[in-house]
């Protein structure tokens, strides 16, 4: 016991001195190889809003792989239970072992029949919250002990604390750089006078921001507002200009009366996606938020990715503070083109 207190402390030691996300991860890996033998290791993270997990983290013989793959969070024991799981021998087929029924999707479980025998896998929690998983694999059959589990099982402790600890930093980081790029960007808009060169810096500011695939620019050329026209569109997915939305309904509701930004997780199936822009979005995720002017919504500014994905808060967040930037720069255009279009106008016509 005391020997393994003495394990927990060094690590928690390391682990507390890294902040960077990707150093922490391995770390993770090479202070757990320490004390664990391990032919393979993982880390996952997890969503718990899309029930999405994701291997962040993958080694193989002590050799880092490229980790991209997601599963089901429920589907796993591990994180389903929140309970530490050993595995002693894989072809014995241990129906009573709740790792072997639920980690299906899991790299040891996509080994050919054979190679990963035993595995230990412990579920990171903080504070009540479930971070993810950390899981060890070897070859051999019963290479690990219920001591190995509890000893997986504290690492995992003091992991959630360091990963969730390293996400706050991240995000601190990331809201820093943000709020740079968005006072850059200001200056940027209020710099032009042309409607068109503003439209096109606000959908080159949200696609850099937000990294998304596409953004649009929607004026409600209708006086009641129920109707918004494509402007301007930009970025890897674009749609064509001239585009009409009907913003009736719930959409039109939230946007432009109640001043809202909306999250559509599916454009694909959303019933707020108008029937006459379904053929122009099939699938991917979007979210958009009010071009506010004189207290009234004139537009809409809108962002998308191709592929699902799920926009947190903090991104509407950043959507809306660029479409309060976008309103006044492309309000400053509309007013500039006007006095514009007066002094070029003879008097006395």
């Amino acid at each position: 016991v005391g020997e393994r207190y003495r394990v927990l402390l060094d690590v928690g030691r390391t682990l507390a001195a890294t902040l960077s996300t990707h150093d922490l991860y391995a770390a993770i890996h090479r202070e757990t190889a320490r004390v664990i033998s391990a032919s393979g290791f993982y880390i996952s993270t997890y969503d718990h809003g899309r029930d999405l997990a994701t291997i962040v983290y993958l080694a193989e013989k002590h050799e880092v792989r490229q980790a991209n793959m997601t599963y089901r969070g429920s589907a796993s024991a591990v994180m389903s239970s929140r309970k530490a799981v050993l595995v002693k021998d894989r072809l014995e087929g241990q129906a009573d072992s709740p790792e072997e029924e639920g980690e299906g999707e899991t790299p040891e479980s996509q080994e050919e029949t054979g190679v990963t025998r035993s595995a230990i896998s412990a579920p990171m929690i903080h504070k009540g919250k479930l971070i993810g998983s950390l899981s060890a694999q070897s070859y051999r059959p019963g290479a690990y002990s219920e001591a190995d589990l509890a000893l997986l099982q504290g690492i995992a402790d003091i992991s959630a604390v360091a990963i969730d600890n390293a996400h706050h930093v991240d995000e601190l980081e990331r809201r820093r750089v943000e709020a740079v790029q968005i006072e850059e960007i200001g200056r940027a808009l209020t710099s032009s006078l042309e409607t068109r060169d503003v439209m096109g810096k606000v959908i080159s500011a949200v696609t850099d921001v937000l990294n998304v695939d596409g953004a649009a620019v929607w004026l409600c050329d209708d006086p009641m507002g129920l109707v918004a026209r494509l402007a301007a569109s930009g970025g890897d997915v674009t749609l064509p200009e001239g585009l009409i939305w009907d913003m009736s309904g719930v959409l039109g509701d939230q946007l432009l009366d109640e001043k809202k930004p909306v999250i559509l997780e599916d454009l694909a199936t959303s019933p707020l996606v108008p029937e006459n822009l379904r053929e122009h979005l099939t699938k991917g995720s979007g979210m958009a938020a009010p071009l506010v002017v004189g207290g009234i919504a004139a537009g809409i500014l809108a962002a998308g990715s191709r592929k699902e994905r799920h926009f947190a808060p903090e991104d509407t967040e950043v959507l809306q503070r660029l479409a309060s930037q976008s309103s006044v720069a492309m309000e400053n255009a509309r007013l500039h083109a006007n006095v514009k279009a007066l002094s070029l106008t003879d008097p006395l016509t």
